[in-house]
């Protein structure tokens, strides 16, 4: 396996199709031209990443797809979140590959790699490695770097994956109502706290009498620059913890719904195993849910795999 140490030069200018090795549309020199937009990022920043290849060598590969294949793998690791979708490109007369994609930070961290690419469509078994960025524990917001705000560990004083027992504890018992498979606490007047599998996953508040449109400019204050916002929807994403506004139903006020991505994704993997993969193993033993930590080692494990069975495809 020959590995491609692609080299990314963050202090320059991010100008669209330029690269400090020459234009990402010119055949690269040394197999791969690529540039990393930065190599220090807050938690709420995006990193882009942009590289070109020689002109396509394997027929019949897809480019984007074994690139999202390679970011997705890094998603299962629960170190980056691909946001959007990557861009593939051929040039026209030089037929080089050009890709683009912008990805997000899971959590803080001074040496965080960045997702290793195997190009698929190249001979020779190549890997491009687009080395290390540093997470700063920020966030952006402006010109400004402030610091996390308490809803990336909790909401309302309460932690993020805390048990049931807890708002049981410190609750009044009118004020939690069980609905289906989740438990629903109403911390203080337009504040539910969502408890599914016995963790706090998500929290509802509901702002009565502002609309959406006059809150924008606080919220933006708070959480910076949003990953999505249309007309009627703001988004963010800090790291684990997302969050989206919305208009009431009688538009008269806003609805911020927070959710922690990592504990359901343990608690969705929870419910695949004792529903799937038990009944096909005919276990009748029926695990509890991962915390967590534990939701973070397997998915590092589950990443390593597919990883390794992405190298074993390739090297044969």
């Amino acid at each position: 396996m020959r590995t491609l140490l692609v080299l990314a030069f963050a202090a320059l200018p991010f100008v669209p199709a330029m690269a400090a090795s020459g234009d990402l549309s010119s055949p690269p020199r040394g197999g791969v031209n690529s540039r990393v937009s930065q190599r220090t990022i807050a938690l709420n920043q995006p990193v882009r990443v942009e590289f070109s290849t020689l002109p396509r060598q394997v027929e019949g590969v897809d480019v984007k797809l074994a690139v999202s294949r390679a970011l997705d793998a890094s998603r299962l690791a629960g170190k980056w979140r691909l946001l959007g979708e990557p861009a593939v490109t051929e040039h026209e007369k030089t037929r080089v590959v050009s890709v683009s994609y912008s990805l997000l930070p899971r959590q803080t961290g001074s040496e965080t790699a960045l997702p290793k690419v195997p190009l698929t469509w190249l001979a020779g078994e190549q890997v491009a490695e687009f080395g290390l960025v540093a997470i700063t524990p920020t966030i952006q917001i402006g010109n400004e770097s402030k610091d996390l705000p308490n809803e990336v560990t909790g909401v309302g004083g309460f932690l993020w994956g805390g048990s049931i027992t807890e708002a049981n504890a410190r609750l009044k018992p009118e004020q939690i109502v069980a609905r289906g498979g989740e438990v629903v606490a109403n911390a203080q007047p337009g504040l539910d706290l969502v408890y599914r599998g016995g963790a706090l996953a998500e929290a509802v508040l509901t702002v009565s009498g502002m609309p959406l449109e006059r809150a924008r400019d606080s919220v933006l204050g708070r959480w910076g620059m949003p990953q999505v916002e249309k007309a009627d929807e703001i988004a963010w994403i800090l790291g684990w913890t997302s969050i989206v506004a919305k208009p009431s139903a009688d538009r008269s006020g806003t609805v911020i719904t927070l959710r922690r991505e990592d504990i359901q994704a343990a608690l969705d993997q929870s419910t695949v195993t004792t529903r799937v993969f038990d009944v096909l193993d005919g276990s009748t033993a029926r695990p509890a849910p991962l915390t967590p930590e534990q939701a973070a080692e397997q998915r590092t494990r589950d990443a390593e795999r597919e990883a390794q069975r992405m190298l074993d495809k390739h090297a044969k």
